[in-house]
């Protein structure tokens, strides 16, 4: 929230402990298994590898780590028809559950600027 994103612009030791933590997670190698045989290629390895055009798949997991760290959750947008072809990590201070009947929330809404974008839930 809005305190947990002050608290960490404005302390120096949080900005780098939070930075430090991501940066380890998102260091950790990725590793795709078919069955116990290790694949060394796979679309889904190339899009991770280079999720959108704007980040490598470092920056991308840091990127995400640090959402996850300060705000308790992270979001990822896939773009493409059938298949995912570019992912983008979304703000999670953006981000709003949409409540729907019982536990589960009927979709989320993403707010940058004056752009909004809801996905239902199905």
């Amino acid at each position: 929230g809005p305190m947990a994103e002050e608290g960490y612009v404005k302390n120096v030791v949080a900005h780098r402990c939070i930075r430090d933590i991501a940066a380890g997670a998102a260091s950790v190698p990725l590793l795709l298994f078919s069955g116990r045989r290790e694949l060394e290629e796979h679309p889904a390895l190339e899009l991770l590898r280079r999720p959108n055009p704007g980040q490598s798949g470092m920056a991308w997991r840091e990127a995400l780590f640090q959402h996850l760290l300060l705000a308790g959750n992270a979001y990822v947008e896939a773009l493409g028809e059938q298949t995912p072809v570019e992912l983008w990590p979304l703000r999670p201070d953006r981000m709003r559950v949409i409540p729907g009947e019982g536990a589960l929330p009927q979709g989320y809404e993403h707010r940058a600027g004056a752009a909004m974008r809801r996905w239902p839930c199905h």
